[in-house]
């Protein structure tokens, strides 16, 4: 009996997706650092080019860092002039901190008591 060989496994895609997440995530988290520390001056423009050749990568994950720095609220795109580095003096840290202490209590007075048996 001859027996005919099995199709090969198709190659994994999602590997290439979730290595170029995590260089992403890097990139995001060490500009991130660069912004608090104050390496980056707040005004300061985020070239993608510029960042893309600092990390030896493309583009791309350079882009999504940048996205994530948005909704961070580190970053902020503005029309023809790009993404920009945004201020973060002490004031700015401390009105965040306040604004989110609130915000926690007022959801954990607005959960039910569980019931006790």
């Amino acid at each position: 009996m001859i027996s005919t060989p099995s199709p090969a496994a198709p190659p994994n895609l999602n590997a290439g997706i979730n290595e170029l997440k995590n260089v992403a995530q890097f990139i995001a988290q060490k500009i991130e650092e660069m912004i608090l520390v104050g390496t980056l001056a707040p005004g300061q423009h985020l070239v993608q080019t510029d960042i893309a050749a600092q990390f030896g990568v493309s583009r791309l994950p350079v882009r999504d860092a940048l996205k994530i720095l948005e909704k961070r609220e580190l970053a902020v795109t503005q029309p023809r002039r790009g993404v920009i580095a945004i201020s973060t003096n002490c004031a700015d840290c401390w009105k965040a901190m306040r604004f989110r202490a609130r915000r926690k209590i007022s959801t954990t007075r607005t959960l039910p008591k569980p019931k006790r048996s």
